[in-house]
């Protein structure tokens, strides 16, 4: 026999980000859905073209309802609830006695009582979105930052335009260059890693190899390039919480662009050499650099944007140092950048930007204010930060260097910083 259709109507709950579970009584239900769409009307016709672009999110808008003794503490924790913090890692959960758990965000929300006759009711009028919890949208992210770090490898083995090497003074600037570029990039590269004893140990291997094959700058130029590049990829994906090794990518990147733009040179195809050096290091070390921001665990929103405008500052120089360097002359010396590597750092330093600027949503944001009157660390962490242990303190007082007597009481005037989601 065929379960009748109310035997397969689940208990309606909610589950806020804090935990709190509400179990709710209803009469009756409702899901809306739509789809986004582009409309283009045609001109002197009666006709009109629609694009399907996808799915709008779901909606679930509901009329529930509190009872008996007890209804209004009830319906207090609920409106509590609702009004919580949430945050694509702390959604809320909504167990829907039709479609199931579903992951969602109260996106508004009416209180209203009867008294009528001791009713003993708070009814609530609530828009539930639907929402994708963060671990999945991770999964998406963890395959995009997969594929930065896939493109930095392509762009590293990719065949790229030849250098000229059939007039010696193009090949001794091949030489001079690889020379100095490659002592720039492993004495930056090793500041990184100096408490890494096994890949500094690896780094000075490379560099050793590199400086053997300089005996023939012109025969080795391509694999001097892919050792010099071996040196600069090493510390892309090192964990790391500080702009320290952000940093010290631009400084390689600066060093080589600064070393290799085509300033003053007249020979073309000495420019031209030059030009490939440039492209194939200052511009490889722009996309390590991206991908390198991926792996660094930014603590504030506003570091995060900060790493994101130091991408594009030095995307934007790398790009400024090769428009320089174009060398218009006839076929064989001419030289305006790789199509394909130019495209692909363009595809890494995009991506790598929308994955930062995407992540920063979900760091603390930065608050700064004068203090009106005399206070203390330990009554601003309870008033923003909303506990006071030694973590919290500690944070604070490193976040706005406390110090002397400011461990005891801050002046009014002063300036105090909180990080808050």
């Amino acid at each position: 026999m065929a379960f009748d259709y109310r035997a397969r109507l689940l208990p309606f709950t909610f589950t806020a980000p804090s935990g709190a579970t509400f179990k709710l009584k209803y009469d009756k239900l409702d899901r809306e859905g739509g789809k986004k769409s582009s409309v283009n009307e045609i001109l002197d016709s009666n006709s009109s073209e629609i694009q399907d672009q996808g799915n709008r999110a779901e909606r679930f808008p509901v009329d529930v309802y509190f009872t008996g003794e007890d209804y209004d503490l009830l319906a207090d924790g609920f409106f509590s609830a609702l009004s919580e913090k949430y945050r694509m890692t702390r959604a809320g959960t909504l167990i829907h006695p039709r479609w199931g758990p579903l992951t969602v965000f109260p996106l508004k929300w009416q209180q209203s009582e009867s008294f009528v006759a001791g009713q003993r009711r708070a009814n609530f009028n609530i828009e539930f979105v639907k929402v994708y919890r963060y671990d999945g949208i991770f999964k998406t992210i963890g395959l995009a930052i997969s594929q930065v770090v896939g493109l930095v490898e392509l762009l590293g083995s990719g065949d790229l335009q030849s250098f000229i090497k059939n007039i010696p003074i193009a090949v001794s600037a091949i030489g001079s260059k690889l020379t100095s570029s490659l002592e720039i990039v492993k004495n930056s590269v090793t500041d990184l890693i100096h408490t890494h004893i096994s890949v500094r140990d690896i780094v000075n291997n490379i560099h050793l190899e590199s400086k053997d094959l300089l005996s023939d700058p012109g025969g080795n130029a391509d694999l001097l390039i892919g050792q010099i590049q071996k040196i600069i990829k090493t510390p892309m994906e090192f964990t790391d919480d500080s702009f320290a090794k952000i940093n010290k990518y631009t400084d390689i990147i600066s060093n080589l662009i600064i070393e290799n733009s085509n300033v003053g040179d007249v020979s073309d195809p000495v420019r031209k050499n030059k030009a490939i050096i440039l492209e194939r290091l200052a511009g490889y070390a722009v996309a390590v650099q991206c991908a390198a921001s991926l792996s660094t665990e930014f603590k504030t929103r506003s570091s995060a944007i900060s790493a994101i405008e130091i991408l594009k500052s030095n995307y934007d120089s790398f790009l400024n140092a090769m428009e320089i360097s174009r060398v218009e002359s006839d076929l064989e010396n001419s030289f305006s950048g790789d199509y394909e590597f130019l495209d692909s750092l363009y595809d890494i330093y995009t991506k790598s930007s929308a994955i930062l600027l995407k992540n920063s949503f979900d760091l603390s944001s930065e608050v700064r204010l004068i203090l009106s009157e005399q206070s203390d660390p330990v009554t601003l962490c309870y008033k923003y930060y909303q506990k006071v242990d030694n973590e919290t303190l500690d944070f604070f007082f490193q976040s706005n260097s406390i110090k002397n007597s400011e461990f005891l009481e801050l002046n009014a005037g002063r300036e105090v910083v909180f990080y808050v989601n």
